[in-house]
């Protein structure tokens, strides 16, 4: 065991000390190194190439630029006016004889391709060999006269719905007594002094109010007549 590591020990022992403070430190520990800003070093220019003749090996008058031969390929590169014509279909003079040495091909509904006239037999392969899928696609191309779509019926009478009267909750005769005797405690005059004054009109008619309204009118009209600013 070396000293250091009896020290590290002893150290652990008697003094209670952190091995994190004492082990496993490689050297001083230094601050982190700053950046530091270098700048680039510029470049020279570099000299045009000169372009020379391959054969001559003599330096051209003008500057020859790269791109002079090449140009942008275009969009469209056909003109849709300029139609191609159909080629014409040159004789087979073989098939007769291939007809004849060929040997016999028999499909459903079981007879040979070769015994059958040219478009007999192009109806029959183009049956057996079309899909379904481009079958439907072919009868949805023809046209269908005389089939027209079933317009819709009238549409249905509109049902009045009737919903019920929304009634008031009914209250419990508990509380409702309770609210008649309340109203009962309450005090009111019976009489309604409007009604009985418009009623009686003609018996209140001479009464002192209606004396004083009167003379008071009178004397705003007579105020008014009198004063012509007004």
């Amino acid at each position: 065991m070396s000293i250091h590591e009896q020290a590290a020990i002893e150290n652990m022992v008697f003094n209670y000390g952190s091995t994190y403070q004492t082990d496993y430190r490689h050297g001083q520990i230094d601050t982190s190194q700053r950046t530091v800003y270098k700048p680039k070093p510029k470049t020279e220019k570099t000299v045009p190439f000169e372009r020379k003749d391959f054969h001559t090996l003599a330096k051209f008058a003008i500057e020859v630029p790269f791109s002079l031969c090449i140009k942008p390929k275009e969009i469209v590169r056909t003109n849709p006016y300029d139609v191609p014509k159909p080629l014409p279909q040159e004789p087979d003079t073989g098939r007769e004889l291939a007809i004849r040495t060929r040997p016999r091909l028999y499909i459903t509904p079981a007879f040979s391709l070769d015994e059958v006239p040219p478009h007999a037999r192009d109806v029959v392969i183009r049956d057996v060999y079309t899909s379904q899928y481009t079958f439907s696609n072919e009868q949805v191309k023809l046209p269908t006269p005389g089939v027209t779509a079933p317009l819709p019926d009238l549409a249905a009478p509109a049902k009045a719905v009737h919903l019920p009267k929304p009634q008031p909750p009914a209250v419990p005769r508990e509380w409702r007594m309770e609210s008649v005797q309340w109203e009962r405690s309450q005090a009111r005059y019976p009489l309604d002094r409007d009604r009985e004054f418009w009623s009686n009109y003609d018996v209140y008619k001479g009464c002192n109010a209606c004396k004083e309204t009167a003379q008071y009118r009178k004397y705003q009209k007579l105020q008014n007549k009198n004063n012509p600013l007004r």
